[in-house]
């Protein structure tokens, strides 16, 4: 007990060792609530980053997946069209059918008369289709899917480049096959 006074004071006393050790466990425990803080800003900014860098892939891939709803009906590129009005159309011969699939699946089957301008290589193909259009011609584009729109980015594509009688078909494809409408297939048996 001789040697209690080289004990610092705050050991010396029961009472402040108490409230210094609570007071070090609550400085512990903001501690660890300030890196819990940091963790979850900082995965939130991951997050933020993740999904602005995903749109923004998106927005620019050919790939991308839509973000408005299916069965919009008229916008920029042109008027919907139901299958049946489309098939009206195709009786009367007075539009020229698009399909803007790939041309494998193009060969596999399409509609009677179609011709392909595909999305993905649209600049590639519709220097071979472009004599036979005028700015005026009625064009109907389809693809195959809900969720596809490459008729209608195909229709976006025509329009920016003076074309202005477009519609497009919502499941063209798969809708003019479930109706039983004619069809052909460029791929040899």
């Amino acid at each position: 007990m001789g040697l209690e006074f080289l004990k610092p004071w705050w050991r010396r006393n029961p009472g402040l060792q108490l409230f210094r050790s609570t007071w070090a466990r609550s400085v512990e425990a903001e501690a660890d609530l300030t890196g819990f803080k940091r963790t979850l800003l900082q995965g939130g900014a991951i997050l933020l980053f993740g999904s602005g860098l995903g749109l923004g892939i998106n927005a620019v891939s050919l790939q991308g997946i839509p973000l408005r709803p299916a069965g919009v009906q008229a916008d920029a590129a042109g008027v919907s069209l139901t299958v049946k009005e489309a098939y009206a159309r195709w009786l009367q011969g007075t539009a020229l059918f698009l399909d803007a699939r790939a041309p494998a699946d193009f060969d596999v089957g399409h509609i009677a008369g179609a011709l392909n301008l595909p999305a993905r290589s649209f600049a590639e193909h519709i220097s071979v289709i472009a004599p036979l259009l005028t700015p005026a011609s009625p064009m109907i584009v389809y693809c195959d899917g809900l969720e596809c729109d490459l008729s209608h980015r195909v229709a976006g594509e025509l329009r920016h480049l003076g074309y202005t009688n477009l519609y497009w078909v919502v499941n063209g494809w798969t809708e003019w096959k479930r109706a039983g409408f004619p069809k052909a297939s460029t791929e040899s048996p």
